[in-house]
């Protein structure tokens, strides 16, 4: 009785630790023609789960999740700045800041599993109506 007892008390913290652990703050939008070299019906996600220190900028597209961009938080030194690294080269980190500073301006949702939470309210999200001026400034030197 002791042994089922204990297996069942595992079965349920694990449980809740899984749970816990897919908790996450959300803010997406719906990438449109305008876009640039989006997947055809792709989101882009600015997720940040909790317990992991870092907040990843995704595309969600039919097809497959791809990660743009990472943000980590300051240094434990007290340094007030954040660590930016977009996967790719100056283009991509160019278009992923764009990205983030929309995305940060939008309400964040927090939700139990941010994909399948993604694929239920795709139709609900709003457009991106990104501002691509640093994208743009890198087009125009390069």
């Amino acid at each position: 009785m002791r042994v089922a007892l204990t297996l069942v008390a595992l079965l349920i913290a694990s449980a809740v630790a899984h749970a816990a652990d897919s908790l996450a703050f959300v803010t997406a939008c719906r990438t449109t023609a305008r876009d640039p070299s989006v997947d055809p019906g792709a989101l882009f996600a600015f997720v940040h789960e909790l317990g992991q220190p870092a907040a990843i900028l995704y595309m969600v597209s039919p097809r497959r999740v791809a990660p743009l961009a990472t943000l980590s938080p300051s240094s434990p030194r007290g340094d007030d700045r954040e660590f930016f690294e977009a996967e790719g080269g100056m283009w991509s980190s160019a278009r992923a800041s764009d990205v983030l500073t929309y995305l940060r301006r939008k309400p964040f949702r927090l939700v139990s599993d941010w994909r399948s939470s993604l694929t239920r309210n795709r139709a609900e999200l709003p457009a991106c109506a990104i501002d691509y001026s640093v994208l743009g400034g890198y087009e125009r030197r390069h």
